[in-house]
């Protein structure tokens, strides 16, 4: 039995030694290019939509980066950079856009060696839509300022995330490893979820409740205006300059710093493990402070709202401007 299993030892060494030894060759005789090493079969496909109207849209993919633009000539289309053998399908039925990866039997499904990602690009004639609804495993997504949707859900495994278009209702992003970043929306509500990443808000109007949680990563919000803010994390820092909520403020984060300047809210609540609290406000606030290894710096004020701040290790340092 021993014997046997030495042989098998044997035979597995001889055969990674010789798919290394062809490696080499292969890549000598290739000048060290890497892209030699890809088999996949790039095509572009396009699907002309016409000028039916599109009310609804909806994603379902598997590996591609997703580009909105607005159409130049009227018509709306599709434009796939795809492998030849895995082409997503795109079908407009009733006014639904729907974009899906390539199904196939398990067979089909095996994904040749390749360096290059597919990518899809939307092309609109209108600017204002019902619902966009994205379902992703894996690519960025890029969303310009000219589209407007009632509602807008995102939900990916991993990518990058940048939008500017506004929504009338819930606009909501959720990720487990990538980025957020919004710059000039506007919303009815808005729920950002990333594990591991970061959120980054330029000029958001939200005229009801902003929800925020990273797991892990760093956030950042500037030019706020919303009905209350509620964030809750686990490790990272999190920023806000001039945001104004005419409701509570609320965070909660294990580890990580909590740095805000020129903020307002009717109510704060702000509570960390680890990681020091500094800010000011721009206007008056009744301020409770704790920290139970630290060194607290808060104005006395007698009218405002409540402001209550707790950390278990860190400094608390709060103004008044």
């Amino acid at each position: 039995m021993k014997d046997t299993i030495k042989i098998l030892v044997l035979v597995a060494a001889g055969l990674i030694i010789i798919g290394a030894v062809i490696f080499v060759i292969a890549m000598v005789n290739n000048n060290w290019d890497f892209r030699a090493l890809d088999t996949a079969n790039y095509v572009t496909s396009e699907y002309d939509l016409g000028t039916e109207k599109i009310t609804d849209i909806s994603f379902n993919t598997d590996v591609a980066k997703i580009v909105f633009k607005k159409s130049d000539d009227g018509k709306n289309r599709v434009e796939c950079f795809e492998d030849e053998k895995h082409k997503h399908s795109v079908n407009l039925s009733s006014g639904k856009l729907e974009v899906k990866a390539f199904e196939g039997k398990w067979h089909q499904n095996i994904k040749v060696f390749s360096f290059k990602s597919p990518v899809v690009t939307v092309y609109l004639a209108d600017t204002s839509f019902e619902s966009l609804d994205i379902s992703e495993d894996t690519g960025d997504i890029e969303i310009p300022a000219d589209f407007t949707f009632a509602n807008f859900k995102i939900n990916a495994s991993t990518g990058d995330v940048n939008s500017k278009a506004s929504v009338t209702g819930a606009l909501s992003i959720g990720l487990s490893t990538g980025s957020i970043t919004l710059e000039g929306v506007s919303a009815a509500s808005v729920s950002l979820k990333v594990s591991t990443g970061s959120v980054t808000v330029k000029s958001l109007e939200c005229a009801g409740d902003v929800y925020l949680k990273v797991s892990t990563g760093r956030s950042q919000f500037t030019d706020v205006t919303c009905g209350s803010f509620t964030s809750e994390g686990s490790t990272g820092a999190i920023t806000f300059e001039n945001l104004k909520t005419s409701g509570l403020l609320k965070i909660k984060r294990s580890t990580g710093n909590v740095r805000f300047e020129k903020c307002d809210a009717a109510e704060v609540n702000i509570e960390t493990d680890t990681g020091d609290v500094k800010g000011s406000f721009v206007s008056d606030m009744i301020i409770f402070a704790s920290s139970d290894t630290g060194h607290i710096d808060v104005p006395r004020c007698t009218a405002g709202g409540r402001c209550d701040i707790k950390t278990d290790t860190g400094n608390i340092k709060i103004s008044i401007n």
